[in-house]
């Protein structure tokens, strides 16, 4: 996928596979692989039943709706942020896209 905001290491709300994993209390290790990032999509994606599209548009804003790709894009910790990624989530589910 190659779009990834970060990992959950960067404290970043808006990092859905990150909070993916976290939320399933599953950690990335050197030993796992040693490109944290792909760990990250990949298993979000698995734990989320994403095919390949489905995970790009999702974790990557740069695919993201207009609408939301025109929200501030901030790799920040606020409240903002956060609602925005929930919203990016409702819309997700809803449409699939």
């Amino acid at each position: 996928m190659g779009c990834f905001e970060g990992s959950f290491d960067c404290r970043t709300v808006r990092c859905i596979a990150g909070w993916a994993c976290y939320l399933s209390k599953k950690k990335w290790t050197r030993e796992t692989t040693s490109l944290r990032d792909s760990w990250y999509e990949k298993t979000a994606q698995e734990l989320l039943g994403l095919t390949d599209d489905q995970a790009t548009a999702l974790f990557c804003s740069l695919h993201w709706p207009k609408e939301f790709r025109e929200l501030p894009v901030r790799l920040d910790t606020t409240k903002e942020t956060a609602k925005m990624a929930g919203k990016r989530i409702e819309y997700f589910i809803k449409y699939k896209k």
